[in-house]
């Protein structure tokens, strides 16, 4: 709930019931009470290169799927599985950099309830050149 208030401490406006002609001034507006929900935001970057032996050169046209997933940990793995809300998915195409930004910008009561500090992000890099998939690693490899 955020309260909000006009202020000014010269004198915010004539006072609204000044009949006497004094031309009164208030200092402030009424209280204005409104609900209001924040919106969820996670951003992340990064880049597709080949390996640094390779040059690290740039990889375009690479798919980069991603969601927001539960968390599942059983007592021999920690696993990600289900998506965690409609609209915590989507994909990315990079294009000639390599370089992706990519992020979440949600209004989605289950993110909101909670309020987790980590929320795992599933990240999945796929490209294929005719026949031939390619694979990915993370941090040179």
């Amino acid at each position: 709930m955020y309260l909000v208030r006009a202020v000014d401490s010269l004198g915010y406006m004539d006072h609204p019931l000044d009949h006497d002609g004094s031309l009164r001034q208030v200092e402030s507006s009424d209280d204005s009470c409104s609900p209001h929900r924040i919106r969820w935001e996670a951003s992340f970057h990064g880049k597709v290169t080949t390996e640094p032996i390779a040059g690290s050169l740039p990889i375009k046209d690479v798919k980069l799927p991603t969601s927001l997933v539960k968390r599942r940990t059983t007592k021999m793995e920690i696993s990600f599985c289900t998506i965690l809300c409609e609209g915590c998915s989507g994909e990315t195409k990079i294009h000639g950099s390599g370089s992706f930004d990519n992020g979440f910008n949600l209004d989605n009561s289950p993110l909101h309830e909670k309020n987790e500090e980590k929320l795992p992000v599933h990240i999945n890099f796929s490209m294929t050149s005719g026949s031939l998939p390619h694979n990915f690693t993370c941090n040179d490899g």
